[in-house]
């Protein structure tokens, strides 16, 4: 809120900027078609008026004529925000400050906002006390206080094992077929029942190559032979 004495503020006008932005808890659609109504004009021509961009919707308003403003807005869920315009004497001063680069401002309603804000008066501005809401009743978003049943909760003690372990019964192999054999003993009882091994069953197809012999086809084969490097350009310094 700002401070000083009922005249000044009495005398202090604002600009009054639409942020683009919809309180917590308000439909779009609803909010364009409110809006339409209020400006008297086509959902289409105020559908950019939410597009989250600030823009300005009227200049030099009283603090009475900025006050219902901002109620009817607030009962539709647009955010709006209020810069204090500048005075005669803080334009002129302002005006007469020396620019070093003089450079022409983008039109955009973001630098509106800070030229505003940049320029706006110390004296309109105040510091609200610690724990101050900064929003709106409207902006804020409602918290439904819930109790939750603990009474099947306990607290157990420290280093105490919180689940009892699970006995998993699972059978025993069978092993009545199995025996063990006595430290030495010959693991195989009869030799003579091996079948024999037909070698020339696998042989048969093989043969072997002369000492020396190339083992791959000639399209297979790497050169054997290097060609020395040319080092005619070389010399010892």
């Amino acid at each position: 809120m700002a401070e000083g004495g009922a005249n000044s503020m009495n005398n202090e006008s604002f600009d009054l900027f639409i942020t683009g932005q919809l309180a917590a808890g308000y439909a779009r659609e609803t909010a364009l078609q409110q809006l339409a109504k209020l400006f008297k004009r086509p959902v289409a021509e105020v559908e950019k008026l939410l597009n989250g961009r600030p823009t300005r919707i009227r200049k030099n308003l009283s603090p009475d004529e900025l006050n219902k403003f901002q109620t009817a807005f607030d009962r539709i869920g647009v955010i709006t925000e209020a810069i204090p315009c500048l005075d005669e004497v803080t334009a002129i001063v302002a005006s007469s400050k020396p620019i070093s680069a003089p450079k022409e401002p983008e039109n955009t309603p973001q630098n509106a906002i800070a030229e505003h804000a940049a320029q706006a008066p110390l004296a309109a501005l105040s510091l609200e006390p610690i724990g101050s809401p900064v929003l709106r009743e409207n902006e804020r978003r409602g918290v439904t206080h819930r109790e939750v049943d603990t009474s099947a909760l306990s607290l157990a003690q420290a280093g105490s094992i919180l689940e009892t372990p699970k006995t998993i019964d699972r059978p025993a192999p069978a092993t009545d077929h199995l025996s063990l054999s006595a430290a030495g003993a010959d693991m195989q009882d009869n030799y003579d029942d091996r079948s024999a091994v037909n070698v020339e069953r696998f042989s048969g197809s093989f043969s072997i190559a002369d000492k020396g012999a190339k083992m791959l086809e000639e399209k297979y084969q790497k050169p054997t032979s290097a060609t020395a490097p040319d080092t005619s350009f070389l010399g010892l310094v």
